[in-house]
């Protein structure tokens, strides 16, 4: 059942999304099928072009990093004894234990990498359900309004419609600014390593733009990783990529985000990190992919409640 009540929300989520681009093709005197044919095609378009390019590279780069882990691992253990944490202490006697399980997990990454192609091949029938589900919601101007009515008592079908309105608004401007924002930041990363000259620099833009979802944390995250793996290169190069990345948060903070977002009714970025946790725990991957639009349904509806608009 609850598979069921996400592949629902999936398709109303992925509807919601899709139905401003295909309302202005139709203003514009393109069929609402035509334009949200046209919709689907640029995003799986864009999807296999992503894959296409990026794969083969990033496959090269994480066995080259899996085949070099212990190389860093021992670089790890010289610069931990010469600031005293020798075979002697117990902080290090543990540590070979870590170094072999992290370079078995390693070894099994890009295996696993290829079972979750695989898993996402094997749930193909989900995914074209789900796909075709929002493509009719979709099909009729505020289609997803329409459904909603039919599963909400008659007497609350107005407030439905505008508890909806009002978060669908929400979740377009935040997905698109986030789409917008971590493809910079993605970009930015890749070229700003490069010059540098750190390695993995496609592994590392790629965990940077994806960990752009998580507010304050994210970034942080990205530049430790980054700054890591350029120790062990070279620690000189560590702390060429820590002021890059000062540098960029500077520029995201100050520039991108306020240029980005500034017409979102933004969700707080303690709530979007509780809504991920949450999301996660109750649904894995894809209650995180639902969890930022439940939340700005859930903010809405509390701010209703607060101001009085609606009663218990």
């Amino acid at each position: 059942m609850r598979d069921i009540i996400m592949l629902l929300l999936f398709a109303i989520v992925i509807a919601a999304a899709v139905d401003p681009f295909a309302t202005k093709m139709e203003n514009k005197g393109v069929p609402r099928i035509v334009g949200l044919v046209i919709v689907y095609l640029l995003f799986f378009l864009g999807i296999t072009g992503f894959f296409w390019v990026l794969v083969p590279p990033l496959a090269i780069e994480l066995t080259d990093f899996t085949a070099n882990f212990p190389v860093y691992a021992n670089g790890l253990v010289e610069v931990l004894s010469r600031y005293g944490i020798t075979p002697d202490n117990p902080a290090f006697s543990t540590l070979p234990n870590y170094i072999d399980k992290l370079t078995e997990n390693l070894t099994q990454l890009v295996p696993t990498i290829t079972g979750v192609f695989t898993d996402v091949v094997g749930r193909g029938f989900q995914i074209i359900t789900v796909f075709l589900a929002s493509f009719y919601l979709a099909l009729q101007r505020d289609g997803e309004e329409k459904f909603l009515r039919m599963l909400s008592p008659e007497t609350e079908d107005p407030y439905i419609v505008d508890l909806w309105k009002r978060a669908q608004k929400k979740i377009g401007q935040w997905l698109q600014g986030q789409v917008v924002l971590a493809v910079l930041i993605g970009v930015a990363t890749y070229m700003g390593l490069t010059v540098i000259g750190v390695k993995y620099a496609l592994i590392l833009s790629i965990i940077a733009g994806m960990l752009e979802i998580v507010p304050i944390v994210g970034p942080i995250a990205t530049a430790i990783i980054a700054m890591v793996v350029a120790f062990f290169q070279a620690p000189a190069k560590s702390v060429l990529v820590g002021l890059f990345f000062l540098i960029l948060q500077q520029l995201e903070g100050n520039i991108l985000v306020p240029l980005i977002f500034r017409k979102v009714l933004g969700l707080h970025p303690v709530i979007v990190i509780f809504a991920l946790l949450i999301g996660l725990r109750l649904g894995g991957v894809g209650g995180m992919l639902l969890a930022v639009p439940m939340a700005a349904v859930l903010t809405e509806l509390f701010g209703d409640f607060s101001s009085g608009k609606i009663k218990v």
